[in-house]
C-alpha cells in the first residue's frame, strides 16, 4: 500500500482515505496501485457491501469539483445569452 492510501473497515464498507493534501489528493503511480489492491480487497471478501473513498480533512474541497462544474455554467451562460 502507499503512504498516501489508508484502507480501513468499518462494518459492511471498506474506507479508501487519499492522504496527500499539500497536493489536493493528486494521485500518484504507487496510489493508483494502492487503490487497485484496495478495489480487488472489496470485490474479493463478500462481507464488504461498499467502497467508499475519501480524501483527507485537510483538503478542503475536492480538486474536480470546479472542473465539474464551471463548465455548466459555461453552458448556461451561452444559453442565457442566446436568449436575450
Amino acid at each position: 500500500m502507499s503512504e498516501f492510501v489508508k484502507v480501513e473497515r468499518d462494518g459492511a464498507v471498506l474506507v479508501v482515505t487519499l492522504a496527500r493534501p499539500e497536493k489536493k489528493n493528486a494521485l500518484t503511480g504507487a496510489m493508483y496501485e494502492a487503490l487497485i489492491a484496495a478495489f480487488a480487497r472489496a470485490s474479493e471478501d463478500a462481507d464488504v457491501a461498499a467502497l467508499l473513498i475519501e480524501g483527507s480533512a485537510a483538503s478542503s474541497r475536492p480538486a474536480t469539483t470546479s472542473a465539474i462544474s464551471s463548465p455548466m455554467r459555461s453552458r448556461r451562460a451561452r444559453r442565457s445569452a442566446k436568449r436575450r
